[in-house]
């Protein structure tokens, strides 16, 4: 019930107040996933600017602009339809990915890392000694 009145909260504020528009998608997700709130929506931000019919040049689709391969990877995981346009569906898919690379991580600049630029080149760079890039991570932890 709490994340119900927090998300009529958030849908009814003014866009001058910071409106988050799918609040009530993003805070179920959060809720599910025990990814906060505020990180899914900065993600969701930075990643389609809230824009659940988003389409990235390199084939990212949905509100958290998951990669159909990924996303189509989490949803078998949690046993739920791939909709990739489906606001709830991707943002569920998206916080459930994220927490995953949180607890792979331990580290959300990591895990924020490895959602932009995939786990595979995080674990690279990592291996090697090399720095993470940290542009993406700034951009989220800063919106």
């Amino acid at each position: 019930m709490r994340w119900l009145f927090l998300a009529l909260l958030l849908t009814l504020a003014t866009p001058a107040s910071g409106a988050v528009p799918h609040a009530a998608a993003l805070l179920r997700a959060s809720n599910e996933s025990g990814v906060s709130f505020d990180l899914l929506a900065a993600v969701a931000r930075v990643e389609s600017r809230f824009d659940a019919g988003a389409v990235a040049p390199d084939g990212s689709v949905g509100l958290m602009q998951l990669q159909p391969r990924t996303g189509r990877a989490v949803a078998r995981r949690l046993g739920v339809p791939w909709r990739p346009f489906d606001p709830e569906t991707n943002a569920r898919l998206g916080a459930a990915y994220l927490g995953e690379l949180l607890r792979r991580y331990g580290c959300p600049r990591l895990a924020l890392a490895a959602y932009n630029a995939g786990p595979g080149r995080v674990d690279r760079l990592l291996r090697a000694g090399r720095p993470v890039p940290q542009r993406y991570a700034r951009k989220v932890l800063g919106s």
